[in-house]
């Protein structure tokens, strides 16, 4: 993988690829084959790469070693998209639900083989003892390293996810290192797969491959070649190669070892461009791909994506890849590591948050009128993984989710919809200006609608705007590092109803299933995590914000918290069978002074049942829920009061201009109420009839 170039001068388009383009400020002193030289800094990726020098001519190595001629830019540009738009295919091919969330617990072992080439072998100092600590000694801290790779991941997640490594080697490949990484006319190293496949079956009888097949598919999910030498992306010679990840079905040098495919493999180098043994960034970007998230950056270097503030960005590469900053608050999501908590209330203050090195809380806001459009607040400090961070405070991030573009890894590659970036609070998204990207910065101490910059969308608001119509402010940043705020919420309906008695939106599970229209198969294995922590449940797991009950061996089982009624309530709620499984959802009370207006619901298959009925009685109940079949998925639970009296009837109201309209279910009506018909409505906390 090659490291990335985040400059605006910079013209190398791409369009899709897990890899890092070429180190800024890589410059040399080319001979040219009418002997003359030039000066010129390398540009592009493992797709395709070229010198580029200051007066826009573009040069490869000929065929002569170390000679270079002039090319055609446009033609370099239009083979790499070739191969990678290729490369995008087979991915998408290899990994069907790449770019969807998933959840990634307890122990996971994977492959790093050292090799030798022929003509150049690693560093005596550097050794496999050496590595075997770099990849998964707890607090490893020798040199300019502040931790081993494991430690990397089982920060990342609260220890809750333990990567180790088998390190072996070196072995050492039949050929020069020229052999594998010289260049063809476009830039494309010749043959890196035939030494990742020398290097597989020279460590055959040394492991188990099917110790690194993660999802038990068959398919080792990623082999490390780690290289004796230099790599060409910052600095070596032509010859040496480029780091990347890839495919061997790519020259149908696919490998079957232990009866399990080797396919997919990254390569990497023993030393960086000043000749001294590289940081862990590269190891940490190319495994955390293996949780199925994508590249942030731009390959086109027009965009900002994330920048130094994600690892699937040049953030990798903090403290030359010593000290790769920590996963942001959306990348921990996505892994099933945190639960970010919504802000939905009309008011809420948020105190002593703390920073993503001490695993602080994570918030987040979603478009109303449209679900997998939110925003990310998260606290960066200068500490621990954060510690070569640019700036610190308040980092407020915008994801635009698509599963398509995800899978496809195209998440930033559009100039005028970035899919995954943050809102500046310098208002620029620059790479120069990155301590300003936190708030507070200087007087920006809010974010709303009406700053800069402003709390947009890409997809219409439930009002029909572009706006998310919610208000930060007074953000500030203590002594101690923990961030507070206010926070105002301006969208229709964010209200709670008056005489709402019980509400769970399990909006806190972090799976998959149910909301992403997934009813069967490999989904729902999250953690359940409701937001009330007295359920009572039997084989519970979370899905796509939203929750499963049952295996199919096991008959789920939920009850409610405990609530008050007092007469009647209303008591609704969403529900789903398993698959084509036909289910009934039996419901029960608790108290039989309590009685339900509907002991049971017919569920439909795939898809959401809208689900009422009416509670009658007074005391303390718990609802219990259960299928005639095992499984189940239950979502948006409320329980209000029926409104059978305290209301008053009145005339149509004069100047009622500061009073906020709302229907008896939370909508924001508008503030005239001689503009609606004849109903029930609730004005300025009270309801009222019209």
């Amino acid at each position: 993988m090659k490291k990335l170039f985040y400059s605006l001068a910079m013209l190398f388009i791409a369009i899709t690829a897990t890899a890092i383009p070429a180190k800024k400020g890589v410059k040399t002193t080319l001979k040219l084959t009418d002997g003359t030289q030039v000066v010129a800094e390398l540009r592009g990726d493992e797709y395709g790469h070229y010198y580029e020098a200051a007066d826009g001519r573009v040069f490869v190595e000929s065929e002569t070693p170390n000679i270079f001629t002039v090319a055609d830019k446009a033609k370099l540009i239009g083979k790499a998209d070739e191969r990678r738009k290729a490369r995008d295919a087979r991915r998408a091919e290899r990994r069907k639900e790449f770019g969807v969330p998933t959840s990634y617990t307890g122990k996971k072992k994977g492959i790093i083989i050292l090799v030798n080439f022929a003509n150049k072998t690693f560093k005596t100092e550097n050794n496999n003892a050496l590595f075997q600590r770099i990849a998964n000694e707890e607090n490893f801290s020798e040199g300019s390293f502040v931790g081993s790779v494991h430690d990397y991941f089982s920060k990342q997640s609260n220890g809750n996810f333990d990567l180790t490594f088998d390190v072996v080697g070196p072995v050492t490949v039949s050929r020069n290192d020229s052999y594998y990484g010289s260049n063809d006319i476009y830039g494309n190293d010749l043959r890196p797969q035939e030494m990742v496949v020398e290097a597989c079956n020279l460590v055959a009888d040394m492991v188990d491959f099917k110790d690194y097949d993660w999802d038990d598919n068959g398919e080792v999910d990623q082999v490390y070649v780690l290289y004796a030498g230099k790599g060409e992306a910052d600095g070596g010679l032509p010859v040496t190669i480029w780091p990347h990840e890839w495919e061997l079905s790519a020259t149908g040098k696919v490998q079957n070892i232990d009866g399990m495919r080797i396919n997919t493999y990254a390569c990497g180098p023993e030393l960086n461009g000043s000749g001294k043994i590289n940081g862990i960034g590269t190891l940490c970007h190319e495994f955390t791909h293996c949780l199925g998230l994508p590249d942030f950056y731009d390959t086109g270097y027009q965009n900002f994506g994330l920048n130094a503030w994600s690892v699937m960005d040049y953030g990798c590469y903090n403290n030359n890849g010593f000290t790769p900053c920590n996963y942001t608050g959306y990348e921990r999501m996505f892994c099933g590591w945190v639960n970010p908590t919504e802000l939905k209330a009309r008011n809420t203050t948020v105190t002593d948050m703390k920073s993503m090195d001490d695993f602080g809380e994570v918030f987040i806001m979603r478009n109303p009128g449209h679900d997998d459009e939110y925003y990310i607040l998260q606290n960066v400090q200068q500490k621990g993984w954060d510690l070569y961070a640019k700036g610190k405070g308040l980092l407020i991030m915008h994801i635009d989710y698509n599963k398509d573009i995800w899978k496809k890894n195209k998440v930033n590659s559009s100039s005028s919809r970035q899919r995954c970036t943050i809102f500046p609070a310098d208002n620029y998204l620059n790479a120069n200006s990155l301590a300003g990207d936190p708030f507070p910065y200087g007087s920006k101490n809010s974010f709303g609608n009406g700053t800069l910059p402003s709390a947009k969308l890409y997809n219409n608001n439930s009002d029909g705007t572009k706006k998310m119509n919610i208000e930060i402010t007074d953000i500030k940043m203590s002594s101690d590092g923990t961030i507070s705020f206010n926070f105002v919420n301006n969208n229709e309906g964010a209200e709670e109803p008056e005489d709402l008695l019980f509400k769970e939106t399990f909006d806190k599970c972090a799976g998959t299933g149910g909301n992403d229209n997934k009813w069967k198969g490999g989904i729902a294995n999250a953690a359940f995590v409701p937001d009330n922590d007295t359920w009572t449940v039997q084989s519970a797991y979370g899905a796509d914000r939203c929750a499963r009950f049952g295996t199919g061996k096991v008959s789920g089982m939920a009850t409610t918290p405990e609530f008050t009624v007092n007469g009647s309530a209303v008591f609704k709620f969403k529900a789903a069978p398993w698959g084509d499984e036909n289910s009934t959802l039996n419901i029960t009370s608790s108290n039989q002074g309590i009685t339900l207006s509907d002991a049971s619901f017919a569920l439909n298959n795939n898809t959401w049942n809208e689900c009422t009925l009416t509670l009658t009685g007074n005391g303390t109940v718990k609802i219990s829920f259960a299928a005639t079949n095992n499984r189940f998925f239950l979502d948006d639970m409320t329980v209000a009061k029926e409104i059978t009296n305290g209301i008053s009837i009145v005339n149509p109201i004069v100047n009622a201009g500061s009073n906020r309209i709302y229907s008896i279910d939370g909508r924001y009506l508008g503030n005239d109420i001689n503009a609606l018909g004849s109903g029930l409505y609730i004005v300025g906390g009270k309801k009222i009839v019209k």
